[in-house]
């Protein structure tokens, strides 16, 4: 997969770049990643008009169910929620540039 192109690039096998990944930010790789990608997706919920599939596209899934899921449950909000939540409150002017979904 893509995950394998860092190794790589660093000149280490896969297992060894998780290892040392985990050691140096105290976090896996793949957890890291997925909070990436929710963190990204949080972003293109509240600022822009795209749809749940293209904002799960491009945040790096490609079953935008297993996205729902994994936003749901990172976030204790749905994405469609996350969005509605973001609108309405920028709608009553209380918006301040918070993340309202977290």
């Amino acid at each position: 997969g893509q995950h394998y192109f860092l190794s790589e690039a660093a000149g280490l096998k896969w297992r060894s770049f998780q290892h040392l990944y985990s050691q140096f930010f105290g976090v896996s790789f793949q957890n890291d990643l997925i909070q990436m990608r929710i963190s990204h997706a949080e972003k293109l919920l509240q600022t822009t008009l795209l749809s749940m599939e293209q904002i799960a596209e491009a945040c790096g899934y490609s079953n935008s169910t297993h996205f729902f899921r994994q936003f749901k449950k990172i976030k204790g909000i749905s994405p469609a929620r996350c969005r509605k939540v973001t609108f309405l409150s920028k709608s009553e002017e209380s918006y301040n540039d918070k993340n309202i979904c977290s």
